[in-house]
C-alpha cells in the first residue's frame, strides 16, 4: 500500500504488516503483528485461525521448488509419498548441501544446477511430509546430549558476558 505524498503516521498493510515512517525522506520501518480479524467479517474470523502462510518468504519457496523439480526429474513426482522415507537419508543429505554451501561456498549443486540452500529446504519438507503423512521411518539414534550440552555453553557464556560487562 502506498502512502500519499506527505502524510505520516502509520499505514495497514495486509497480512499484519504495519509500515511506518518518521518523515517524508526516511526508510519505512516494517513491523509484523498479529492479524486482527474484523469481528464482522466471517472470513476474517476464521482466517485469524489459520496459519500464516504469508510469513514464509517467497524466495525460499522458489528454491524449494527448483530443487524438488529436480527431485521430481530423478525421482519420480512426489516419490517420497510411495516409498518409506528414511530419516537419516534426508537428515544427511540436509547437511551436505547446508556443508556445500556454508563451508565451501557453493551456492549451486555440481549435479542439478539448482541452489544448495533450496536442496537442503526440499529434504525438510520431505521429512515433515512424510512425519505428517506416517511415510517417515524414524531412524534418529538414541537421544544424545548436544540438547543438554548447548543449555550447559549457554550458561557458561551467558556468565562470561556478564563478567565482561562488570
Amino acid at each position: 500500500m502506498e502512502r500519499e505524498s506527505g502524510s505520516s503516521g502509520p499505514v495497514s498493510e495486509p497480512y499484519g504488516v504495519h509500515v511506518s515512517y518518521e518523515d517524508d525522506l526516511s526508510m519505512p520501518t516494517l513491523k509484523t503483528e498479529p492479524i486482527e480479524a474484523d469481528e464482522t467479517n466471517p472470513k476474517d474470523i476464521y482466517g485469524v485461525k489459520k496459519p500464516q502462510l504469508n510469513l514464509v518468504p517467497q524466495t525460499s519457496i522458489i528454491y524449494q521448488a527448483l530443487a524438488m523439480e529436480d527431485g521430481a526429474q530423478k525421482y519420480g513426482p512426489f516419490n517420497w509419498r510411495e516409498k518409506k522415507v528414511k530419516a537419516s537419508i534426508y537428515v544427511a543429505a540436509c547437511q551436505r548441501h547446508l556443508a556445500a554451501w556454508f563451508d565451501s561456498r557453493e551456492e549451486l549443486a555440481q549435479d542439478s544446477k539448482r541452489p544448495h540452500l533450496g536442496h537442503a529446504i526440499a529434504c525438510l519438507g520431505i521429512l515433515v511430509d512424510a512425519y505428517e503423512t506416517g511415510n517417515l521411518v524414524d531412524d534418529r539414534p538414541l537421544p544424545g546430549a548436544a540438547a543438554e550440552l548447548v543449555k550447559k555453553w549457554e550458561a557458561i557464556k551467558k556468565e562470561e558476558l556478564s563478567n565482561v560487562s562488570e
